[in-house]
C-alpha cells in the first residue's frame, strides 16, 4: 500500500533540509542536501582594519545561519564580504545580504561586497538591490579604496 507521494506505508519520510554542521577552527561548515559545501574564512590582519570574511560556496538558505553567526561575530566597522567563491545566491541569501546591509547601517557599519559574479549580480540588478552596496572587483581593490578614501 502507498501514500499519495508514491511512498510505501510506514516507510520514513525524507527530512527536507537536513543539514549536516561539521566544525572547524571557530567557524563551523554547513554541508546541505545539495552536499556543496558554505564556508566562511575570516582573513588575518593585514587588510587596512576592516574585517574581510571570504565566503566559499552557495549561499543558500541552507548555509545562512553560519553566514549570520560569522557576521555577527564581526565588529568592524568596514565589514568586506569577499564572494569570489560564491556561485549563486538565492532568495533567502539575497535576504540575508540586504538585512545585512540594514542592520550595519543602523549601526553605523559599512557594508562592502567583492567579487560578485556576472549571475549574482544579475540577481541584484533585476531585485534593484545593487545600488545599496558598494562592490569592488577584488578585496584588494575595496581596501585600497578605503585606505586612500581615508587619506584624502
Amino acid at each position: 500500500m502507498t501514500n499519495r507521494q508514491g511512498r510505501g506505508l510506514g516507510c520514513p519520510r525524507p527530512r527536507r533540509g537536513n543539514l549536516d554542521l561539521l566544525s572547524s577552527p571557530g567557524w563551523p561548515t554547513i554541508r546541505g542536501m545539495s552536499s556543496e559545501e558554505f564556508i566562511v574564512e575570516r582573513l588575518g590582519d593585514a587588510t587596512g582594519g576592516q574585517g574581510v570574511l571570504r565566503l566559499k560556496g552557495p549561499l543558500t538558505f541552507e548555509s545562512l545561519s553560519n553566514f549570520q553567526n560569522a557576521i555577527r561575530r564581526e565588529d568592524a566597522a568596514t565589514v568586506i564580504l569577499d564572494l569570489t567563491e560564491v556561485p549563486y545566491v538565492d532568495s533567502a541569501g539575497l535576504g540575508s545580504l540586504v538585512s545585512t546591509y540594514v542592520t550595519g547601517q543602523k549601526a553605523g557599519r559599512r557594508v562592502i561586497l567583492t567579487g560578485v559574479n556576472d549571475r549574482v549580480l544579475k540577481l541584484f540588478e533585476i531585485t534593484r538591490v545593487e545600488p545599496l552596496f558598494l562592490i569592488f572587483p577584488t578585496v584588494w581593490d575595496a581596501i585600497e579604496a578605503l585606505t586612500g578614501a581615508g587619506r584624502a
